[in-house]
């Protein structure tokens, strides 16, 4: 069956022979497609809400592999037992509402038994690396998908193993950027790593320009707006302008890098 070009992206990033958990999961779209085509034997199908639940068995059922994926009704880890999955994927929401699902998760002993995540945040990914990282996971994958006029943001996180040298190489270190100048160390900070993506950064990814141009316009739509209020507080305009400095010397590497590699092809 074929998959949206970001659902066989997060499909790529399953591991294969995996148990697989796919939270809002709609038509099961992703799971069918993977046991199907042999990378996974078994998945879990959540949805919290009982019309995509049944959607998602009759595609399960048309598809018959009922005995193959199995489909749950529940709030995010809620209706999995504690190590029973391997890999889960969350897909399509917001990063602060996948960071509550993980959260929860913790809380209940079922985040701590899985090795890899999938996440695919709509918006909030800053936040959501953040607590990734807080939490001990290590960001060894990252991606940009354009799909249907969209760049969607793909994480892929595991659990942290410090003593492995390839963990080690995968955490993100500002200072030892491959093509980091002196000016650019500087200005990619822990923030905006957490912002853009210390992988995407490492690659120099080529949709991370327009993401970056994104940020760049929301930011300064939003200092507009604060000098334009009754009370303006200096100490937050300072803070706006410095990140959108920051923001504007990431585009200029980027644009640099992007120059150069153009030059190569040539």
């Amino acid at each position: 069956m074929d998959l949206s070009m970001r659902l066989a992206r997060l499909a790529e990033l399953v591991p294969a022979s995996t148990v697989l958990a796919d939270v809002g999961t709609d038509h099961a779209y992703l799971p069918v497609s993977l046991v199907k085509s042999g990378k996974i034997d078994r998945a879990i199908a959540i949805d919290v809400h009982q019309g995509p639940a049944e959607a998602a068995r009759q595609h399960v059922k048309a598809f018959h592999v009922e005995d193959k994926i199995e489909v749950r009704v529940g709030d995010g880890l809620e209706p999995l037992q504690a190590g029973e999955v391997e890999t889960v994927v969350i897909a399509g929401m917001g990063g602060g509402t996948i960071q509550k699902i993980l959260q929860e998760g913790a809380s209940a002993g079922k985040v701590e038994t899985i090795e890899r995540m999938v996440l695919q945040p709509l918006e909030g990914a800053a936040s959501l690396r953040k607590w990734l990282l807080d939490q001990g996971w290590v960001i060894v994958e990252e991606d940009l998908i354009e799909d249907n006029k969209r760049i969607y943001e793909v994480i892929v996180a595991e659990q942290g193993s410090e003593g492995t040298t390839e963990k080690k190489n995968k955490n993100h270190d500002r200072n030892d950027r491959e093509g980091s100048n002196i000016e650019t160390k500087k200005v990619i900070t822990e923030a905006i790593e957490c912002l853009l993506g210390p992988r995407l950064l490492d690659k120099k990814h080529p949709l991370l320009l327009p993401v970056v141009e994104k940020h760049i316009q929301k930011e300064q739509n939003a200092l507009e707006g604060m000098q334009a209020g009754r009370k303006i507080d200096q100490e937050a305009l300072a803070a706006k302008a410095k990140r959108i400095k920051e923001l504007e010397e990431v585009r200029r590497w980027l644009l640099h890098a992007e120059e150069s590699s153009n030059g190569l092809k040539e």
